[in-house]
């Protein structure tokens, strides 16, 4: 994992360079909101380890990484008579925070997925992504790329 961050932090230094992004939005499933649980977003991710946790560190300390708690997108859903304890078990799972980062991932200029040895490379999830991507991409060219993986 940590060689896999590594590697992810040069391709993306190499594509701001080349592009001028700024703003970088990071879908996971590693558990951004520290709970006693610390679970993952997923339930296909299991077992979160030394390695998930130095390879997150590596993300954070080289880039302002973005996710959907950083952006507050989903802060309003406290606002909400069912209560914060009910939201946070909402937010804890991959449900509402997954639909966030699906309809980031898709609109997003570049979308950018890891290699078959950092990630679990046959995904639904991604897979749903590129489709729409690729037609989006087909339709009206807003966005830059389909998907691009970088190297291990």
């Amino acid at each position: 994992m940590p060689q896999c961050s590594k590697n992810l932090v040069a391709y993306l230094k190499n594509l701001t360079l080349k592009t001028g992004i700024t703003n970088i939005y990071l879908a996971t499933d590693y558990p951004l909101v520290k709970d006693k649980k610390h679970k993952s977003q997923s339930s296909s991710f299991m077992s979160i380890g030394d390695n998930h946790h130095t390879a997150m560190k590596i993300l954070n300390s080289s880039f302002n990484i973005n996710t959907w708690v950083s952006t507050h997108a989903l802060d309003y859903l406290h606002l909400y008579p069912m209560g914060g304890e009910q939201i946070q078990e909402e937010l804890s799972g991959g449900g509402i925070q997954g639909i966030f980062d699906k309809l980031m991932l898709i609109n997003a200029d570049y979308f950018i997925a890891g290699p078959k040895k950092c990630c679990r490379f046959v995904s639904t999830y991604t897979y749903n992504v590129i489709e729409a991507r690729q037609k989006l991409f087909k339709n009206n060219g807003t966005i830059k790329n389909t998907v691009d993986r970088w190297k291990l």
